[in-house]
């Protein structure tokens, strides 16, 4: 609505009017939100803005002049997809939720020709006459839709002079493409529509330019969602994606808070799409490669989606799996180079390595780049003493090492009778106490513990740690800044939940 007011002030009277209209309706939105066809602004915002537009252009059915425009521009494929005016009528409630959600709708009757249809508005939203200019304006467009003459519209009873609904008679020749017409209002029809048809066309070819050209993953996702609340019209919606199966969920919104948008990215990766209400368009963002998460449009008051919706919003969600395929990619492309070369360097450096000491060294530097951990050590094995000792990796290390044995018939033990055991994964709630013991002295939670042998010896072990600080945080977090590789990295470790770099809009009653 906002964008049609002002392209109508613009077009009266041009920069100078525009902001003539924004300094007299008070309006603290900035132009390009006004103009963003994404956004909705508040049931007050959308009648100063009408008064103030009226007033500008001296027009007395300025309001109504704006619905006619945006029944015209907004969802003009969509709604002429319904086949016929009747059929638009008779799905008004639906229709008439992607422009406003602050009246209730209802098709009383519909005829071939006629029309009978009731608002009523919601508490707390007491109807204006300007809002009744711009609902009779925009039910005059449907025929126009289908290359007809506007309808006439009789306003019987309005809510804003204390009825308590608004009800609207509405009239137009079904025939009249057949008779005695000069096809303009065909020819107009068909020309807004290809209008449409090539918007749509340019928003598919942009996001599909945005996967070729994708930078930060996260602005990319962010930018598919918001095109697609472009077509499916909603006050709200949340991208919710992980990149593997437990890993943290990252998303994008617009329309919620931040508590909000946890809470329902948790409920739509959880719970099966059957399971949600009419009002909530859920569809699934996933590729012949995996299964990233949902896409979610978000109506008032159980107002439900057309079909044509839902395929419009399954297209962007392809397109947000796509461009997670193609990161994900990279990062295990890079991580698969980074881990080659760091085994190609460290067999270089063991090459020149000329003591055990210094293998042990060259070891722990190299296992970080290849094995995301937070600690790494190097034990060897004392035959003499019969006991491990841990060889110095770093400068801090320097001094007498700690040295332990293994508990006769533990786990560690059985490397001694078979070096060639399968590595141990270990936690703090081991069996053996030895183990547990030397798991709790070294502040590990959780450890991978790896045998170095000779082919009949056991040479020591290598053991990789996380500490407890990186298990049990919150493994929601914002989508919003990040290279692919900041953003996709395989890691146990969990970020709290930041902040979306596009600030949520109030729950929002007026597109």
């Amino acid at each position: 609505m906002s964008a049609v007011l002002i392209g109508c002030v613009e077009a009266f009277g041009g920069a100078a009017a525009v902001e003539e209209l924004l300094e007299r309706a008070g309006s603290t939105r900035s132009l390009e939100y006004l103009l963003d066809l994404s956004n909705w602004i508040s049931y007050d915002e959308a009648v100063t803005l009408w008064r103030a537009g009226a007033h500008v252009t001296h027009h007395p059915q300025f309001a109504r002049i704006v619905g006619e425009t945006a029944a015209r521009r907004l969802n003009a494929s969509l709604l002429r997809s319904l086949g016929s005016p009747e059929n638009v009528y008779r799905q008004i409630a639906m229709s008439a939720s992607k422009f406003s959600t602050m009246v209730e709708f209802e098709a009383a009757q519909v005829g071939p020709g006629f029309a009978e249809i009731m608002a009523l508005p919601l508490e707390g939203f007491p109807r204006s006459v300007e809002h009744c200019a711009w609902t009779a304006g925009m039910l005059t467009q449907s025929p126009v839709l289908f290359g007809l003459r506007p309808a006439v519209v009789e306003h019987e009873q309005c809510a804003a002079f204390g009825a308590p609904r608004c009800r609207y008679r509405i009239a137009w020749d079904s025939d009249d493409g057949n008779h005695g017409g000069d096809g303009s209002e065909l020819v107009g029809a068909l020309r807004e529509q290809l209008d449409a048809m090539r918007d749509r066309l340019h928003s598919m070819f942009a996001t599909a330019s945005d996967l070729i050209d994708a930078g930060e993953i996260g602005d990319v996702l962010a930018r598919i969602t918001d095109r697609a609340a472009l077509e499916v019209r909603a006050p709200r919606y949340l991208l919710a994606v992980r990149t593997h199966v437990g890993d943290s969920v990252h998303y994008h919104h617009k329309g919620f808070d931040e508590h909000e948008a946890n809470h329902y990215a948790a409920q739509i990766l959880e719970q099966h799409p059957a399971a949600f209400p009419e009002s909530w368009l859920v569809v699934p963002v996933r590729s012949k490669r995996q299964d990233y998460g949902r896409l979610l449009a978000l109506n008032e008051r159980d107002r439900g989606f057309f079909p044509q919706e839902r395929e419009l919003f399954e297209v962007y969600a392809r397109y947000a799996a796509s461009a997670l395929d193609g990161a994900t990619a990279l990062v295990e492309a890079k991580e698969r180079y980074d881990q080659s070369s760091a085994l190609l360097d460290l067999a270089r450096a063991l090459a020149e390595a000329g003591t055990s000491g210094e293998v042990a060294r060259r070891l722990a530097d190299a296992v970080p780049v290849v094995v995301d951990c937070d600690q790494v050590e190097v034990h060897l094995w004392d035959t003499d003493a019969r006991e491990l000792v841990r060889a110095p990796t770093r400068e801090a290390d320097e001094g007498e090492p700690p040295r332990w044995r293994p508990l006769p018939g533990g786990r560690l033990e059985g490397w001694l009778r078979d070096p060639r055991c399968e590595p141990i994964f270990a936690n703090l709630e081991e069996d053996d106490p030895v183990l547990r013991d030397f798991l709790a002295t070294r502040g590990a939670f959780a450890s991978i513990i790896v045998p170095l042998t000779a082919p009949d010896s056991f040479l020591g072990l290598l053991m990789v740690s996380s500490p407890p600080n990186r298990h049990g945080s919150s493994r929601v977090q914002t989508c919003s800044t990040g290279s692919p590789a900041s953003l996709l990295r395989r890691r146990s470790r969990s970020r709290t939940a930041g902040s979306s770099t596009r600030s949520p809009t109030r729950r929002s009653t007026t597109s």
